[in-house]
């Protein structure tokens, strides 16, 4: 910091602590710089430390915090205390940036592209960070006011202090920034991004050894800045085939599993689209969309082959950004090629038919700032398909009003869906409303939903339950003040009551308890209750359309966890949990365990062991029994069963950092679970379970339902970013998918022949290059 420019501007101080002590002065000195001009706001601090040989400074990949120190800076452009941007720098030069937003929610997905340097000297350590506008979205005004904050983090203390003191008691982080003054007739260059690729696979499958698929791909994405607030973000012909695999399970459940997001297009910049939940932007690029309907759809007794995994998206594009008026909009479109297949009919042999449609995808998003950090939107997803296919629309507002002193909070949504079906409209419902107290030691919030019958927005969102009507009641309470054993702590209560609309019947009544515990060692430790005290009716479980329920029965459920001290080398980490039915002697027990290891400042890795035993658990197995060869059964009887479950989860994760902008990162997982149905029941018209002489066999004694499923995957990923922006990606990826109806292959059994099993594998040579307008011309001015 002995450059002449930062010696002539004042420096700022005083940082006050959010952890351990609240509102009590830093530990340690540091000083903040802030210079500007048509390019770029630039950021210098000092970190000063007594003991520099103390500093923490594990590396870790882009975007993740790992074993050290790290100083912040957070920008709120609108100083509306809604949406805000982070950028976080370590000592090792590792860069993390993050989207704020709803208004303490962070997105580490978001990446910006900007510069940093850092020097550990005998001071302390010191940090230039350079962010262009390009980075940021403002108002087009002759003079910015925004919001800003300054944060530093002592991890051998773990001490986090800010510039402007944030008070824990207030849930609102951004509302609680500092502001910047005098950043006058700021003209940044226009936001023009190119972001080329191009990427290339090798892919062989063990069932045909000797055949390897090459494929080369390239594309590029667009970002395009209009005017000073929006940005229009293009991907023309997306490739996302080095995307982490998923985390599968056999699920027995009525309920769809919901899977995390890995697309950089998708995660990044999308919080706006995400009002009242009705964005899950994996339903894009899925499954083809006749592939559960081609036995309706093609002849009795046909097959088919060659259908493409998932379907091809051949464009997608966003368009957001927010006005000097607070209002955000939001615009984002995605178009799926056609999709085709293999028909094969006995008559007329083979044919080519489609198996996905031309589909339009289209989000968009109004979101308009009221005073004191409230909000209101008007969020509209529609799907279009060609053909015969139904289109889907849903329409909803969501809301939050908070009052002037942020201590309580009006929320809510009301999302209207229509699926536009041949035969007639479908049409539901959705509203959810809640008042809460979100300031102080004590906080509490009530809420109602209610969703309808027919409320369906699957199309392009994700929802679970329908037919449905609840009331929940939360008490919190937060202990912010370190006292003499522990540094904070808190612990919640909650009550659900739950009804089911039609029929009109009482559905749940749930208590639940939670804690969580910091002792001054750093040492974690929670405990978890739930109770269901009286008997309660599951409509889901049957998969009857609501015409039958399954009694459930009183039961309970105990858990915990403890953590102990990430900054040793090694730490562990362990959860449990046990259920119990006022049911026979079933049944639920989880349990894992975590440990964690640093070998130095480079290499770490952790290795995960889960285990799950359902003991005698009850579920459902088939509906019109007829339909699976079982004589002895009425047409329209539900098949129960009680059965045995055993699940075995390992993960092994690994990092290797060479420095701050090389590394290697591992994942493998191996899921294994088994399923004994012990025996049949039929569900009566009372929910209970009825006798049945079925036995789970056919007629040659075969197992009908029990199997294993082992599930293995690898992600082995290479990262070199070697300019702002750009990267070359090295990926490997293996997977390993083995279901069968029996139970003579045991988890040993499975490590111990692992390689006889079908299996795939791709490598894959990605090469991505940042252009940026603004950056290109300074570098031709310099050079000229």
């Amino acid at each position: 910091m002995n450059e002449v420019m930062w010696s002539k501007v004042p420096y700022g101080s005083g940082f006050t602590q959010l952890d351990p002590n609240p509102g009590v002065p830093s530990e340690f000195r540091t000083e903040i710089r802030v210079l500007y001009d048509d390019n770029a706001i630039y950021i210098g601090a000092t970190m000063f430390d007594d003991n520099p040989e103390g500093i923490l400074k594990e590396l870790s990949p882009r975007d993740q915090l790992a074993n050290t120190d790290y100083f912040s800076v957070v920008i709120d452009t609108y100083k509306a205390g809604q949406t805000g941007f982070g950028f976080t720098v370590t000592p090792s030069g590792v860069q993390v940036d993050q989207r704020i937003t709803n208004p303490s929610i962070t997105d580490p997905t978001w990446d910006a592209v900007w510069i940093s340097a850092v020097n550990i000297h005998e001071n302390g350590w010191t940090v230039e960070i350079e962010i262009p506008y390009s980075a940021l979205r403002f108002p087009p005004l002759a003079e910015q006011a925004w919001g800003i904050n300054f944060g530093r983090y002592v991890r051998r203390v773990r001490e986090e202090s800010w510039w402007n003191a944030i008070n824990p008691a207030i849930s609102n982080t951004l509302f609680q920034t500092g502001r910047t003054s005098s950043i006058e007739n700021v003209k940044p260059l226009p936001r023009i991004s190119l972001i080329p690729f191009v990427s290339t696979y090798i892919e062989n499958n063990s069932a045909n050894p000797g055949v390897w698929r090459k494929t080369l791909n390239g594309g590029m994405d667009l970002k395009l800045g209009i005017g000073d607030a929006f940005t229009l973000d293009m991907a023309l012909i997306p490739d996302f085939g080095q995307v982490r695999f998923d985390d599968q399970v056999l699920n027995l459940s009525p309920f769809e599993i919901r899977f995390e997001e890995n697309r950089p297009f998708f995660t990044e910049g999308t919080e706006l689209f995400n009002r009242a939940g009705l964005f899950y932007s994996r339903r894009m690029g899925a499954q083809p969309f006749y592939l559960s309907q081609w036995s309706q759809r093609y002849p009795e007794g046909s097959s088919i082959e060659n259908v493409p995994a998932n379907s091809q998206l051949l464009n997608a594009v966003k368009f957001s950004g927010r006005t000097s008026s607070g209002l955000g909009i939001g615009v984002l479109n995605a178009i799926e090629n056609r999709g085709f297949a293999t028909l094969n009919v006995s008559e007329t042999g083979q044919e080519k038919v489609v198996i996905h449609p031309l589909t339009n995808y289209n989000v968009s998003v109004l979101d308009q700032n009221l005073p004191y950090n409230s909000y209101v939107s008007l969020i509209n997803t529609n799907v279009w398909r060609e053909g015969d296919a139904y289109e889907a629309n849903v329409t909803g507002t969501e809301f939050g009003l908070r009052t002037k002193n942020n201590k309580y909070l009006l929320s809510g949504n009301a999302p209207i869906s229509q699926r536009h079906l041949e035969e007639a409209s479908q049409i539901g419902y959705t509203w959810k409303l809640n008042w809460s107290k979100t300031r102080g030691s004590w906080q509490y919030t009530l809420s109602a939903t209610e969703i309808s019958p027919d409320y369906n927005p699957n199309d392009l969102g994700f929802n679970l339950i329908r037919n449905y009507r609840g009331t929940v009641g939360t008490l919190n309470y937060y202990k912010f003040i370190p006292g003499s054993i522990f540094n904070r702590y808190n612990a919640s209560l909650t009550a659900a009551y739950e009804r089911i609309i039609e029929p009109n019947a009482f559905h749940n009544f749930q208590i639940r308890y939670n804690s969580f515990f910091m002792t001054r060692k750093f040492f974690a430790f929670g405990i978890n209750a739930l109770a269901e005290p009286v008997i309660t009716y599951d409509y889901f479980e049957p998969r009857d359309n609501f015409n039958s329920f399954l009694t459930y029965p009183r039961n309970g459920q105990i858990g915990g966890f403890i953590s102990t001290d990430y900054r040793k080398k090694f730490a562990i980490d362990v959860s449990w949990s046990s259920r119990w039915f006022q049911d026979e002697d079933r049944q639920m027990h989880y349990f894992d365990i975590s440990p964690r290891f640093r070998l130095n400042d480079h290499f770490f890795f952790t290795f995960k062991h889960t285990q799950q035993w359902l003991y005698k658990d009850v579920g459902y197995s088939s509906k019109n029994p007829g339909s699976v060869g079982i004589e002895s059964l009425q047409p329209n009887d539900i098949l129960f069963s009680r059965r045995n479950q055993h699940i075995i989860t390992n993960t092994l994760s690994a990092r290797y950092n060479f420095n701050a902008l090389h590394n290697i990162t591992l994942r493998t997982r191996h899921y294994f679970t088994s399923v004994d149905f012990i025996r049949f029941h039929i569900l009566d018209e009372d929910g209970f379970l009825a006798k049945t002489d079925y036995t789970g066999r056919n007629t040659n004694g075969d197992l009908l339902h029990s199997q294993t499923v082992n599930l293995l995957t690898t992600d082995l990923v290479y990262t070199w970013r070697f300019a702002p922006g750009s990267d070359i990606i090295l990926v490997w990826k293996h997977a390993l998918n083995l279901s069968q109806n029996q139970l003579d292959i045991s988890y040993f059994d499975f490590l111990n022949n692992i390689f006889e099993y079908p299996q795939a594998n791709s490598l894959s040579l990605r090469v991505v290059y940042y252009l940026d307008y603004g950056l290109v011309k300074r570098r031709l001015s310099k050079a000229s």
